[in-house]
Formats: C-alpha cells, structure tokens, sequence
C-alpha cells in the first residue's frame, strides 16, 4: 500500500518507526507490532533516502552496491554518491551538483515510488512537521490467503487386481457346472496375500519391477507444492485462488520460496524484505513484490485463456486418475497423500494354489496327446523310433507307451513292447525312445502305438 499526499485528503505525513508507524494505525491496540512491520517513507531527495536507508541497513556498503549494480548511474554520479554517503551533511549541495551535471534532476517531479508531486510545497496548516507531508508512506498488507509449502517423499505405487476363482465340474456328455470358490477378492502391492476360510485356496501378489525416479516430472529434492488454506466462502469470492482444486496447486522451485521472508521477489516476502530492499525509494511501486502466488496462479489462468502450455498448475506435471472417484488428497496416517495416474509399465504377478481334489480338466480332449513321432532306420540291424508325448492334464501323472502289432521280421508280430513308466509334470512333454535290433522286413510296415495312463 502507498498513501501521499495526494491519495489522501487528510493524509498526516509518514511516520516508520514503531511507536508511531502511518503502516501500524490500523493495527489492534492489543497486538504488537511486528519488527519491520512499519513500513518507511520516501522522500524526495535523494540524500534523504540514501541516509535512512543507511541507517535502517545497519551500513553505507549495502547501499552503495545498491546504487552501483541497480540504478546503473555512470562514473561521475557514482563518485558524488559515494562524496555523499561519507559527508551527508551536504545534502543540498550534492543534489544540486548531481542535477547539474546530468541531463534530467534527481528531484523529481513526482517521487519514483511514491508519486507525490515533488514540485509542490503548500503545507495544510495542522501539519506540524512540514517534509513529513510531503514524503510518502509504503506498507506491506499481506493476503487473506495463505499457502502451506510442502516438501515432496519419494513416490509409492498402488496397483490391484481383483480376483474370482470357479471350480469345474464335468461329466461325460453334459454341461460343465461351476462353483464360485473364490468371490472378488482384491489384492495390491499393500495387500498381497489371501487365503479363504477352507484354507484350500491361497493367492499371492508379486511386484516385479517398480518406476525409475528420472521418469519422475517433479523432482523430490528441489520441487515444493504450494497448497491455498482453506478459507470461508466470504473470502473465497475475493480469491478464487482458495478454491481446493488439486489441478491448481503451484509447483515451486524451493530456490524462488524465501522461507524466513528476507528476500525480494520470491514466494514469501514479508517485512523484513520489503524494508531492506535495495534502493527502495529509487524503483517503481511494488518492486521486490514479484513472483508472490497470486502472480503465477494468474500467470497460468491466462495461459489457459489462451490456449499455451502453463509453468506452475501441478496439472502441467501430472496426470491425474482416469477414475473420477478417487480422491486426489488424502490423509493416509497423518500424512498428506497426492494420488497421481501413473503411465510407465510396470510388472507384476499372481500365484493362486488350489487343492486339486475336485477338479476336472478344463478340455474336452485327453488327458495325454502324442504330439510328434519318427522313426530311423539307417541302420540294418537297428531301428529307432521316438514318440514325444504331452501332458496336457493339472498334474503329474504316470504315463508309459506300448507298441501293438508291430512285425520285427515275416514269421513274428510283437504285441508287448514297451517302454519304462515315466512321470510328466503338467504340460510338459517326455520323449519315449524305442531301439529295436535286428533287421525289418523289406516291405511297407504298419505299427500302432497306445498310450497307457495309470491313475494313481
């Protein structure tokens, strides 16, 4: 806030100190004023400001580099400023030099920061210190709304599946029936383990791989959230701001957020910067007041308007869930929890164990399936055939092979050869061999070859 002359048809003079402070006359009696909280005054000399802004900056140095780095002033200004900080006895005098030696005069017409009209001198009567009249009065008059910053943990994954289990049941010739065993049951990486009442089902979730950090579009370390307080419904029309909507929460970088308040033109000004800035009565109004919330939440609603990519909305880091039920915030044991849609892939698996007691095959085919048979006989005094055979059953079974009709020469069938009894796991294959001596007859050959499965 700035109040002058001007701007107020009874305006006192400035007053910045804390006893009797123009920035502290709206302030309770009860409450005391806060160091810094006075505000200051501007002036229309030069030599007037420099000097409090010296005594207020506990040393000429701040100020000098002030002058040099800020108002970019050329050698010869420089050097009377620098006459002027170790002698400000000749106020006058170095300010007439200053604006002889340089195009425009530093009394301006209207005070840089101020804008009280420096050319007119008329003094009310019930003024009794006339240059307080026509400096001007600077306050710092911080929002309604205020913003929490949050420190960001590393990331966690949910993911779920829900599972059913039916148990088949076939007979020959009829419609195969189903018994619902298991009933949706959810698992997740925070829950991954089931086993129902009968204790003849159990189900386990596995996650295999996990995100990488360097996919992350916030950085843990550096990237703070600011979130609006809430705010009754009176303020809130004031501030559209404090509305709570996750997708309008800004994202900072923690070196733009002045924690203690002491530094210009970053998130969390307070008194204490505003007081001290560099040069403060020689720049524009509301410098070192840039870069405050307000400003980048507007700065985005505009790039909204206009159809550009934002810079601080979290919404233009993060995908929220697709699901609109899910509550973006939540409070998981004392802690604030942001539920974001997560993209990259991400592998997981489930292991359901089931007594096998009851159950058929879920196939209309056999148990066992020949799948692939050759024979060689290269050889005159030998031949070898391979029968590769399949398990197509849930479990393990005892299997063998039988060759039937099968002629070694002219006068002799063999009806009984056989091979060793061999148990094949659950979809596997075993390859039976067969290696049979002496010579075949010399002509087209028909052999059968039969499956033997004993059920144990």
């Amino acid at each position: 806030m700035v109040f002058n002359k001007e701007s107020n048809s009874h305006y006192p003079g400035c007053y910045a100190d804390l006893k009797r402070s123009s920035c502290n006359l709206t302030t309770a009696r009860e409450v005391i004023p806060t160091q810094y909280s006075e505000g200051f005054c501007c002036s229309c000399k030069m030599a007037v400001n420099i000097e409090r802004q010296m005594h207020d900056c506990h040393g000429q140095s701040r100020f000098k580099h002030v002058i040099h780095a800020k108002n970019a002033l050329n050698e010869d200004i420089e050097m009377l400023i620098s006459r002027m900080v170790n002698n400000i006895d000749s106020d006058d005098e170095i300010i007439a030099e200053v604006a002889n030696n340089t195009e425009s005069s530093h009394t301006h017409k209207e005070q840089i920061r101020g804008g009280q009209n420096c050319d007119s001198t008329n003094t009310p009567e019930y003024i009794d210190e006339a240059y307080r009249y026509h400096e001007s009065s600077h306050c710092l008059e911080f929002s309604d709304l205020w913003y929490k910053v949050n420190k960001l943990e590393s990331a966690s994954y949910h993911h779920s599946v829900t599972i059913s289990i039916y148990e088949k049941y076939t007979r020959d010739d009829t419609i195969p029936r189903y018994r619902k065993i298991v009933s949706k049951v959810k698992l997740s990486n925070n829950n991954q383990t089931y086993e129902n009442d009968e204790t003849n089902v159990e189900a386990k979730y596995v996650a295999l791989t996990f995100g990488d950090d360097q996919y992350y579009s916030l950085d843990i370390n550096s990237d703070r959230i600011l979130i609006p307080e809430k705010m009754s419904s009176l303020v809130e029309l004031h501030n559209p701001q404090s509305i709570d909507d996750p997708k309008k929460y800004l994202i900072v970088n923690e070196k733009n957020i002045s924690i203690k308040g002491d530094e210009c033109n970053k998130v969390g000004v307070s008194y204490e910067a505003f007081f001290k800035q560099y040069n403060r009565c020689g720049v524009k109004r509301s410098s070192c007041l840039n870069n405050q919330p307000s400003h980048l939440w507007k700065h985005d609603m505009d790039a909204i308007e206009s159809e550009t990519p934002g810079r601080y909305f979290l919404e233009n880091f993060v995908k929220f869930p697709q699901d609109t039920n899910t509550n973006i915030v939540q409070n998981i044991n004392g802690t604030e929890t942001l539920n974001l849609h997560y993209e990259l892939d991400y592998t997981s698996e489930l292991f359901i164990h089931k007594e096998t007691n009851y159950n058929s095959i879920l196939s209309t085919r056999s148990l066992i399936e020949i799948v692939e048979i050759y024979s060689d006989a290269t050889k005159s005094d030998q031949t070898k055939i391979v029968a590769a055979i399949y398990n197509i059953g849930m479990k393990a079974e005892l299997f063998q092979v039988q060759l039937l009709e099968f002629p070694l020469h002219p006068k002799q069938n063999s009806t009984q050869i056989q091979s060793r009894d061999v148990y094949i796991f659950p979809f596997h294959r075993h390859n039976h061999i067969f290696n049979l001596n002496g010579p075949l007859i010399k002509s087209n050959i028909n052999c059968t070859r039969k499956m033997i499965f004993w059920n144990v």
